[in-house]
């Protein structure tokens, strides 16, 4: 008899059984002859064991044989042994069938093609069968859907506890393909045993659920998919709307009504979490801590879908039941692409910490009016990279899900590439091929979902598509142009702090009220304004060594808006000359600490030690200066990041002589400077 298991009792004069479907003996590549295979799968509590050992290994006196021994080894209400073998096309993929007087094998000519085979299990009038370890690439022609078999195949593995498929336990998302491809199969965890440990190698099970263990009833089981697959080798679970079991077809009536039985037959039964889905989209949920559950609820009806069960237990353990279909034909989910940026630049759009040309994303939307649950939809980038949503990712009506690089690993081409959405059965849902991008440009349907594309959207990850803006620069403060990205047109109103010729006949430095900035100028005579003139400059921030700066590219781009007063120094302490304060013109009081080549030195306050670079177009010698004498700096924040030798980083640049001092400035300054303390420096 089996040992320690017994069968878990379901409404309706119905129990649960736990097997496995797919295994093998040394008939082909298994660890024992079918009479040990059989007791051993026994002994180790299964209620039922089939031996389904592989085409292309099988003779036909071991066929004749491994009937024999099953039909031995059957002990009706204690064990139930089946016959079966293992179509094993090396690309078409696995398909296991009992039930059957003869075998087709791939090595035959006659069965080496799938539609082949497909046409000798048609014409197998009793034959059941399963799809096995349904990988990439092996996976029956994408599902393609035959109706001819429709009633043959009725099974398929989401589970396979075989050592060597360990990493590819769970096929979900294949199922779910399988599904929506119009196959009507219910879920299945088996072992693939290829050892001498039938029924110890995995708690991976089967479940079936039938009146009483023959092979009969068993066989009727399979037959009218009633069946469960879990990773608890005790563990049931069963799907019932009213009278009908889980495998039926169901009335589609607006609301249905839906009953799960867990039952659980550990002493100390664990807590379960039961999820009731509508083909791939969550509609709900509960946790109970003690076994027998028996969970009542309803929820809307639609025409052509399924409705199916998954369990998780608290340590981990996953079961799926087998769908509930409802008659008729299904509406087209209109999901679409809508939004896509393939060249982000200096933009962190995923918020990870890092803007890199890894910013990518893409958008869908819902078009529709109701939730769709998306697990199971692929997206195809040119090269034939594909991604696969997962199962509980749901999009609501008018939604937006927004899919980045990092997430998907599609990387989308900056000069051309072709997008494309599938449907879990494999049909284009929509497709888009553009022939180029700009950086920060998204490509975009406007309206959402349903107008045409166009190249030159402004990005909108996750909200309304929207036009760029006519073409014209974006007029903004300094602090603003700072937090753009690089390459954008922006329009700038400040003061004048570093004319023109002081560093280089094209640079200089202007400042509004949220900081300063650097200006390059074209390459035209008498241009710019004096110190403090009020002007306006129009161009496109640029980095230049580290340093971000606006491009004037022409005599037009630069206004003069009238005089002002010279604009005060903004007096920091020499460790915070840092990012914030760039192209500001500041003050620094503190003491010569360190000398460079070049005239160039180093000054402290105290909370560290801040860099004055003396710009040799300047014309600012260095004062006689010993180490810690005290030393006021007026100049504008600056940042070289490649200087060489490699000291760059920020620094303070001294635009006239009278802006560095070791004593009290002279007075045509201008400036009233705070007095150093003669021990501290500090003002």
């Amino acid at each position: 008899a089996p040992v320690g298991v017994h069968a878990a009792d379901l409404p309706g004069g119905m129990h649960a059984y736990w097997g496995i479907l797919h295994s093998h003996s040394s008939y082909s590549d298994g660890a024992g002859p079918p009479l040990l295979a059989f007791a051993t799968g026994r002994a180790n509590g299964l209620h039922f064991l089939a031996l389904t050992d592989h085409d292309g290994w099988l003779t036909a006196d071991e066929w004749s044989d491994l009937g024999a021994q099953a039909a031995a080894a059957t002990l009706p209400g204690e064990f139930v042994a089946l016959r079966g073998y293992e179509y094993s096309h090396p690309t078409d993929g696995h398909i296991t069938v009992w039930n059957t007087e003869a075998f087709a094998s791939r090595d035959d000519p006659q069965y080496d093609t799938l539609p082949e085979f497909y046409a000798w299990l048609a014409a197998q009038p009793d034959a059941l069968a399963e799809f096995n370890h349904p990988f990439d690439g092996s996976d029956f022609d994408d599902f393609a859907y035959d109706p001819t078999v429709a009633s043959r195949i009725v099974l398929l593995e989401v589970g396979n506890g075989s050592e060597d498929y360990a990493q590819y336990y769970t096929f979900e998302e294949q199922w779910m393909q399988a599904l929506a491809a119009g196959w009507r199969v219910a879920p299945t965890n088996n072992s693939d045993s290829e050892n001498a440990y039938w029924g110890a190698d995995t708690a991976h099970r089967t479940g079936l659920v039938a009146p009483s263990l023959t092979q009969a009833d068993l066989l009727d089981a399979i037959r009218a998919r009633r069946a469960f697959a879990t990773e608890d080798s005790n563990l049931a679970l069963a799907l019932r709307s009213g009278e009908a079991w889980m495998g039926s077809v169901i009335s589609a009536t607006t609301t249905l009504t839906f009953t799960v039985n867990a039952v659980d037959l550990d002493p100390v039964s664990e807590p379960i979490t039961l999820t009731l889905y509508d083909r791939t989209l969550p509609v709900a949920s509960a946790t109970f801590v003690a076994s027998p559950v028996e969970w009542t609820v309803t929820v809307a009806g639609a025409p052509g879908h399924f409705y199916w069960t998954r369990a998780v237990q608290a340590d981990g353990d996953v079961a799926q039941t087998a769908p509930l279909w409802t008659e008729g034909t299904p509406t087209p989910d209109p999901i679409l692409l809508n939004e896509m940026l393939p060249a982000p630049n200096a933009v962190d759009w995923d918020g990870d910490g890092t803007a890199d040309y890894q910013d990518e994303w893409i958008e869908l939307y819902n078009a529709g009016n109701t939730t769709v649950g998306l697990g199971g939809w692929t997206l195809e980038d040119g090269s034939g990279a594909t991604y696969s949503i997962p199962l509980g990712v749901a999009l609501s009506p008018g939604g937006y899900l927004v899919l980045f690089w990092r997430e998907t690993g599609l990387a989308l081409n900056n000069d051309a590439d072709t997008v494309t959405l599938r449907r879990p059965d494999g049909s284009t849902a929509d497709s888009y091929h553009y022939g180029g991008s700009d950086y920060n440009v998204a490509l975009c349907r406007l309206p959402d979902g349903e107008g045409d594309w166009l190249d030159g959207c402004d990005p909108t990850p996750g909200g309304p598509n929207r036009a760029l803006p006519a073409p014209g620069p974006v007029e903004t403060s300094v602090f603003g142009a700072r937090h753009m990205p690089w390459g954008s047109w922006v329009k700038l109103r400040g003061q004048v702090t570093v004319p023109p010729g002081v560093f280089s006949p094209r640079t200089g430095y202007l400042q509004d009220e949220t900081g300063g900035i650097k200006v390059y100028l074209p390459d035209e005579p008498n241009l710019w304004a004096n110190l403090g003139d009020w002007v306006e400059v129009t161009g496109h921030t640029q980095q230049y060594h580290g340093e971000l700066e606006v491009r004037v590219s022409a005599r037009q781009d630069l206004r003069w808006l009238g005089p002002g007063d010279p604009v005060p120094p903004l007096p920091i302490g020499t460790g915070v000359m840092v990012e914030p304060y760039e192209g500001t013109l500041v003050l620094l009081s503190g003491r010569a600490v360190d000398f460079e080549r070049g005239g160039h030195f180093w000054a402290d306050d105290g909370s560290g030690w801040a860099r004055i670079y003396l710009d040799p177009d300047a014309g600012i010698n260095r004062p006689w200066l010993e180490v810690g004498q005290p030393v006021q700096v007026v100049g504008v924040v600056s940042q070289y990041t490649d200087e060489e030798p490699p000291v760059g980083g920020y620094r303070l640049m001294p635009r006239y002589p009278f802006d560095l001092v070791v004593s009290q400035p002279p007075a045509e300054a201008g400036f009233e400077w705070p007095t150093l303390l003669p021990e501290t420096g500090e003002r």
